[in-house]
């Protein structure tokens, strides 16, 4: 209220000077009034709206002219503040665009419609009138010069009085909009256009790598090489092009919310704005680039080149100098890792299969593996003894294992002294019986020792110039006290490494089939292809003849009286008889040839190597050697059952049953079973000879037939103890025998597990004292370990289903 009283004030000194000073909001003062006049008169008039302007000088509406003539919209509903004398409330305002004096009546003149004025009073309605409020409402004038001039209404006579020309009471009107509409809404529409474009190139052409448009501009589709040779060239200036659509993005949102605010006002042009921005300017065209990317940016790039000469004054100077400071933009760059999880991770769709994708992989991975890690150790390998004899056992073996190189040692497996291709083996005749130390001489070949630090590609380029195809890994030794030395601790082929490249192990012919488990490996019996016992010669004639001799002289079953020298050189010279334990060093489990407590039909006479001897309760230890021999007691006969074997014809041996155990079954009465009271441990590689009782039982029938040949009884002339032996072979190969002849190591614990689910009544052997404290719960057992003596202690019977070892 204070305000408004002074801005009348003001008003009426400022008339009566006559000045004209101006203001931010256009306040006029009026002329004077006629004294003692109580018709309302105006001295000024303020436009209260936001859209109201002032004509100064270097507007481009000025034209020349001295006197400031507010102004207001045409045709839109403008509040106006009014100042002047003898206000009331009937008081109304009209306007003209004709001249006229102050009091003239505005009868003959062209005016608008009326306004109503509110009048606010100092004071109450009882006070002086300082000011009135209308709001109006003015149609443009075409004219550019033309003014409004006000016109009052006098509520004592009833007229309508002219204001004059006073430069403080004109009012001009002008067009809301500075061009047509039609041409804003298609400006607006352009602009939007502009500006999701630029959002949409902004990503979509520099999310597009230099490196991998490149390689979509050399293996991509037709279309897809079209689009990227034309991104390219701008894609290069990387800066350049981000600094031009950046600004132009700038520039072209700038303008249109310029242009949404002509159009609209206040909260409405905020949300057009925010709305045409951020969902048509952002979003949408930057998830469309982001997909079609390469097709728009190739379609647009005419577009993109105008623009960048455009703002070149501006960008292109921003754009060396963040060269200068973030330096040359280069493409992505893959290292090995990353571009292996690349696959990896894009293998849904890039159209690779599985086994494609390892292949990639393990060839990447190369670079970073080492021969330590994928070679053979040395105790797996199988390999050749530098004096070792070709002839066909050791050929037959060399088949079975079905390796194309065999490593060649000497003293021991660490020191490799040659190498035997698979090949260099074709024309050899085994009986010949040729060195390897021979062979390898003759092709020396050449061996290629390398470090376990060895890259796999370091190996791969070795193995491709031809040297070997097989290299022998080397591991570094130092003590600090002695010089260092290199110790050989495993092999790699060039296999080994093919299997790392395609990440999948590689089978051939004689290996096992993986996938199929049931198939069983293919190890044909090689004795086919020679005319002599396959395992014969494991026993050197040498060897064989002092067998014969000490098996003759020395231990009673094999004496001539119960066998002849020619069956016992049979029995001696058959495959089925000579058995090899092999050790490694890595070996854990004991190799068992006797087990205490546990039932054996066999008889063994250690021939070369080491066995360590348990015996009895007291668990004495001591090594044994060559020609030492172990249950004798096994071959042992009854006189009964020896009577029914010189019954003519022969009775028939039983076969055996599945539920009948692997002992005692070539014997047709229930006499005493072989339980040993210690144990044999193989300690070393050893050769031995281990003869069953089935086929002791079958040399003993066929000396009994020689027997009675010669005495005229019987005129049978078939090989009798050639089909035992052979049956019991046959069985043997059936059920599972307990040595494997010249392979790993084995032991007796198959046959005890054959017997682990059956009941046997184990029989009582003789005992030559009559001792009164004789139980027939106890069962007699040579004291000596050879089995020889005579002399028995008394052991409690064994259940063959609960033994205290566990065993049976």
């Amino acid at each position: 209220m204070v305000k408004s009283i002074l801005l009348l004030i003001i008003f009426q000194c400022l008339h009566c000077s006559g000045r004209q000073p101006g203001r931010e909001r256009r306040q006029a003062g009026g002329t004077s009034l006629r004294e003692g006049s109580k018709s309302p008169q105006l001295s000024g008039f303020r436009v209260e709206s936001d859209d109201c302007r002032e004509l100064k000088e270097g507007n481009e509406e000025y034209r020349g002219r001295k006197e400031r003539i507010a102004e207001m919209v045409a045709n839109v509903d403008v509040p106006i503040r009014i100042f002047g004398s003898d206000l009331t409330n009937g008081t109304s305002i009209k306007f003209t665009s004709q001249q006229g004096q102050r009091g003239q009546d505005c009868a003959a003149f062209d005016t608008s419609r009326t306004f109503p004025v509110e009048v606010e009073y100092l004071n109450g309605s009882d006070g002086v009138a300082i000011s009135g409020f209308a709001v109006v409402n003015l149609e443009l004038l075409h004219d550019e010069d033309a003014v409004y001039y006000f016109c009052i209404s006098d509520p004592e006579v009833g007229h309508w009085i002219h204001q004059g020309t006073s430069g403080f009471l004109k009012l001009r009107t002008v067009d809301k909009y500075f061009m047509p509409l039609w041409a804003m809404i298609v400006l607006i529409i352009l602009l939007q256009c502009l500006s999701g474009l630029f959002s949409g190139l902004n990503l979509g052409l520099l999310s597009l790598d230099p490196t991998e448009l490149q390689i979509v501009a050399s293996v991509g589709g037709f279309k897809e090489k079209i689009y990227a040779k034309h991104i390219i060239p701008l894609r290069k200036k990387g800066n350049f092009l981000l600094c031009s659509l950046v600004i132009s993005n700038a520039l072209a949102n700038s303008l249109l919310t310029i242009m949404l605010d002509t159009i609209s006002s206040g909260m409405y042009a905020v949300i057009f704005s925010t709305i045409g921005i951020v969902l048509f300017g952002e979003i949408v065209p930057q998830a469309l680039c982001n997909r079609f990317g390469l097709a728009i940016g190739s379609a647009t790039r005419y577009i993109t080149y105008v623009v960048m000469a455009v703002t070149a004054a501006v960008s292109f100077p921003l754009s060396k100098l963040l060269d200068f400071l973030l330096g040359r933009e280069i493409g992505t760059v893959y290292d090995r890792e990353r571009l292996v999880e690349l696959i990896r991770v894009t293998m849904d769709h890039n159209l690779l299969e599985s086994d494609e994708v390892n292949i990639i992989s393990g060839t990447l991975s190369l670079k970073r593996k080492k021969v330590g890690n994928i070679m053979t150790p040395l105790d797996d390998v199988f390999m050749l003894p530098y004096d070792a004899v070709l002839d066909f056992d050791t050929l037959s073996e060399i088949t079975r294992e079905g390796y194309t190189r065999m490593p060649v040692y000497e003293t021991n497996r660490a020191n490799i002294v040659g190498l035997l291709n698979i090949k260099d083996l074709a024309l050899l005749d085994p009986d010949d019986g040729m060195a390897v130390k021979t062979l390898c001489k003759y092709y020396s070949y050449e061996l290629v020792f390398v470090t376990e630090e060895t890259t796999l590609d370091v190996m791969l380029e070795d193995f491709k110039k031809g040297h070997s195809h097989m290299a022998f890994i080397q591991q570094y030794h130092s003590d600090g006290e002695h010089d260092p030395t290199y110790k050989t601790i495993g092999v790699v082929t060039l296999e080994d490494i093919i299997e790392e490249m395609i990440q999948a192990e590689i089978y051939d012919e004689s290996d096992k089939n993986a996938q199929d488990k049931k198939k069983p490996l293919r190890k044909d019996n090689l004795s086919v292809f020679s005319s002599r016992p396959l395992y014969s010669s494991l026993i050197n004639p040498q060897l064989q003849h002092a067998a014969f001799q000490f098996l003759s002289t020395s231990v009673e079953p094999f004496r001539a009286g119960m066998i002849s020298e020619q069956i016992l050189h049979r029995l001696i010279h058959h495959g089925e008889v000579a058995r090899l334990i092999r050790r490694k060093p890595t070996d854990v489990d004991p190799a068992y040839i006797f087990q205490a407590g546990r039932p054996a039909d066999y008889f063994v006479l250690i021939l070369e190597g080491r066995v360590e001897v348990k015996v009895g309760f007291e668990g004495l230890i001591f090594e044994s050697g060559p020609f030492t021999y172990f249950g004798v007691s096994a071959l042992a006969i009854p006189p009964d059952e020896l009577a029914l074997l010189s019954r003519v014809p022969f009775p028939a041996l039983p076969s055996p049953r599945p539920s009948q155990p692997r002992i005692n079954l070539e014997r047709t009465s229930t006499s005493g079973v072989f339980v040993p009271d210690f144990t044999v441990i193989a300690h070393t590689d050893v050769l031995f000879l281990r003869i069953k009782r089935s086929h002791y039982v079958a040399g003993i029938r066929a000396t009994i037939l020689e027997q009675q040949k010669k005495a005229g009884i019987t005129t049978t002339v078939e090989d009798t103890f050639g089909q035992e032996m052979d049956r019991c072979a046959k069985e043997d190969h059936s059920l599972g025998g307990d040595f494997a002849p010249a392979i790993a190591t084995v032991s007796l614990m198959k046959m005890s597990n054959s017997m682990a689910n059956s009941t046997v009544d184990l029989p009582l052997l003789r005992v030559p004292n009559s001792d009164p404290s004789y139980n027939p719960t106890t069962i007699s057992q040579p004291r000596s370990p050879h089995g020889s003596s005579n002399d028995l202690e008394m052991l409690p019977l064994v259940n063959a289903n609960k033994d205290p070892s566990g065993g049976v």
